[in-house]
C-alpha cells in the first residue's frame, strides 16, 4: 500500500511494530504466491528484485481431499509461468526497501500509544498530523476496534504450524494438502531446506496441550499418510515447537471509516484452504491506493465502492468454502457477530 501511494505522489508513513525479523531465524508464516501476482508485482515495479530474492518455484499443488486417489492442478499452460514458495522474511524486507527508495519513512519499533480523530485527519502520539490511516494491523484490527468496529465470524478454526529442517530439503516443488478425520494438513518447501506444514481444524483443549509438544506433533501428523511420508524417512526436524494462531475466516462489519480504511487481513481474512492470504492483501491494498487518492481528488463514492468491492469479494469466498468443505467432515458455521 505504501509503495502504490508514495508512486502516485502522496507523503506516506509506514508505523512498523517489529524493529526487525525475530531472532532465531524462524521462518514466517504466509510463503504461497501464485503466478498471477507477478502482474501485482511488476505494477509495484519490484518484479526484477523479486526474482533476485532466492524464493522458490512452485510448480503445481497436489490434493488428497475426500480420496485415496490425488487431484492436481499444475501451471504448465498458466501464461505467467508457475507460482512462488517464499522465504516470506526476505520477501517483506524487499517491499519494504522498495517503499523507502519510493520516498516513504518507515518507523520500525514503533508503539502507537494513541490516535486522536481531528476534524481533518489524526493526530498520532500527540505529535504527528496524517490526513488518513490505513490499518494493515493483520487479524487484530487493531486501529478499526479502536474505532468501535466489529469483525463477523465466519468460523472458528486454528491452525497449528509448524517449520521443519533437513540437510537435504524436499526434492518435491508442489504444495500438498491432505483431508483427515479432525481438519486437514498443508506442507510445502520454503528456501533453506525447510518445509511449512499447518493443520487446520477445532481441537479441543487436551489435543492442543498433546499436539504442541514434538512427540504429539509427529503422532498426530502420522495420521495423515500423505503428509507424514514427504517428511519421515528423510530426516526432518522440527525448527522450533508447533504453535496455534488463529485462522478464522472473517472480516470487518466496515471496512472503511472517516479518513481510514482496512488492507488485507486487518479488513477480511480467508480460510487458508483458499490459499490467497498474500494475494489478497496485496490486490486490496493496490484497490485501496486507488481508493483513497480517488477520495483526495473529490470521489465521494470512493471508499465506499473500495468497501463494497471487498465484501463482494468476501462472501463470494465464503460460498466457494462452503461448497469445498461440503465434502469434508468439518462443515463451516453460520456468520457469528
Amino acid at each position: 500500500a505504501g509503495i502504490f501511494l508514495a508512486k502516485a505522489g502522496l507523503d506516506v508513513v509506514v508505523v512498523e511494530r517489529r524493529k526487525a525479523p525475530p531472532p532465531g531465524n524462524l521462518p514466517k508464516l504466509g510463503e504461497s504466491l501464485p503466478p498471477e501476482a507477478r502482474t501485482l508485482l511488476e505494477d509495484l515495479g519490484v518484479w526484477p528484485a523479486f526474482l533476485e530474492g532466492g524464493h522458490l518455484p512452485c510448480h503445481s499443488h497436489r490434493s488428497y481431499w475426500g480420496s485415496e486417489r490425488a487431484t492436481y492442478r499444475d501451471f504448465l499452460n498458466h501464461p505467467l509461468g508457475h507460482g512462488w514458495h517464499l522465504d516470506r522474511w526476505g520477501f517483506d524486507q524487499m517491499l519494504a526497501a522498495h517503499c523507502e527508495a519510493r520516498g516513504a519513512r518507515i518507523l520500525r519499533g514503533f508503539e502507537i500509544a494513541r490516535m486522536e480523530n481531528l476534524a481533518q485527519g489524526w493526530l498520532l502520539n500527540g505529535c504527528e498530523h496524517f490526513d488518513f490511516v490505513i490499518d494493515a494491523s493483520g487479524r487484530r484490527s487493531k486501529f478499526a476496534r479502536s474505532q468501535g468496529v466489529k469483525r463477523l465470524l465466519l468460523d472458528h478454526q486454528l491452525a497449528l504450524i509448524a517449520f521443519l529442517e533437513s540437510s537435504d530439503g524436499l526434492d518435491d516443488s508442489a504444495s500438498l494438502t491432505e483431508l483427515t478425520e479432525d481438519g486437514w494438513w498443508y506442507s510445502a518447501a520454503i528456501p533453506g531446506n525447510r518445509v511449512a506444514t499447518v493443520f487446520l481444524g477445532r481441537p479441543d483443549e487436551f489435543q492442543r496441550r498433546q499436539w504442541r509438544g514434538t512427540h504429539g506433533w509427529w503422532a498426530h501428523l502420522s495420521g495423515a499418510r500423505q503428509t507424514f511420508a514427504r517428511f519421515h524417512e528423510d530426516g526432518f526436524q522440527l525448527l522450533s515447537p508447533p504453535r496455534f494462531v488463529s485462522a478464522e475466516s472473517s472480516l470487518l462489519e466496515s471496512m472503511v471509516g472517516k479518513d481510514w480504511l482496512a488492507v488485507g487481513d486487518a479488513a477480511m481474512s480467508y480460510d487458508p484452504i483458499a490459499s490467497h492470504g498474500i494475494m489478497m492483501g496485496m490486490v486490496s491494498a493496490r484497490d485501496a491506493a486507488l481508493a483513497i487518492t480517488s477520495h483526495f481528488s473529490g470521489d465521494r463514492m470512493a471508499l465506499a465502492k473500495y468497501h463494497g468491492t471487498l465484501s463482494q469479494a468476501f462472501f463470494q469466498y465464503a460460498h466457494l468454502r462452503e461448497a469445498l468443505y461440503a465434502q469434508s467432515v468439518q462443515p463451516p458455521s453460520p456468520v457469528i457477530p
